[in-house]
């Protein structure tokens, strides 16, 4: 279990409590500096050859524990590394003026599925196995998925509340009808056809940030 509480050490040892009386045999819980966070989460100092996935999740019951368990508990041979469920709420689900089409994140928790790629066939080992974790978590995925955890970018409706990605529609059309921005995540236009879509390798050639 990992927390990270921005306050003093007396608000923060009540906020872990309950996980205390859970009977821990290693408790790392401490007041830290800012600086040391980078390494609450054991990531290698260095660059490391790895791939990984994630979605958003409305909900994860007794039952979505099981199903991650079947796929990757310790019987189930997996190469990945690491399998996390983030709590999320708390600032995330508050909106904040200018916060942009996305101003909040609704979805209670998200799931992050990754492990190390030194060879090609590690590789496709590793993204077989955070799919099926994926696959196995489906009855609970969000209605939108998460970009940050995408090793193929997505379009922005894939990614985004559909009440955001059409608000970003009509900007795109007041704005910007000729396509001449593309980000990451395309926002097309209402009207704009499929087949007139750029292919993904004009995409990269003209890559904005995205609106």
């Amino acid at each position: 279990m990992e927390a990270a509480y921005l306050g003093n050490a007396a608000a923060g040892a009540e906020l872990i409590r309950p996980l205390r009386r859970l009977g821990p045999e290693l408790d790392t819980f401490a007041m830290i500096p800012a600086p040391a966070l980078q390494h609450l989460h054991m990531d290698p100092d260095q660059p490391v050859p790895a791939q990984g996935d994630g979605a958003f999740l409305a909900d994860f019951p007794a039952a979505a524990i099981d199903a991650v368990i079947a796929v990757a508990g310790p019987d189930a041979g997996t190469p990945l590394a690491s399998i996390e469920i983030r709590h999320l709420g708390g600032a995330l689900a508050r909106p904040a003026p200018g916060g942009g089409a996305q101003a909040i994140i609704d979805a209670d928790y998200t799931m992050f599925a990754a492990g190390f790629t030194p060879t090609p066939e590690l590789a496709d080992a590793v993204r077989g196995h955070a799919q099926a974790v994926k696959d196995a978590l489906a009855p609970w995925h969000a209605s939108y998925d998460y970009y940050n955890f995408e090793e193929t970018p997505a379009p922005a409706s894939a990614v985004l509340p559909p009440a955001s990605y059409h608000r970003l529609q009509k900007i795109k059309a007041a704005y910007d009808p000729g396509q001449a921005i593309i980000s990451a995540h395309p926002v097309w236009p209402v009207g704009i056809l499929t087949e007139h879509q750029p292919k993904p390798s004009q995409i990269g050639r003209r890559h904005f940030l995205d609106q």
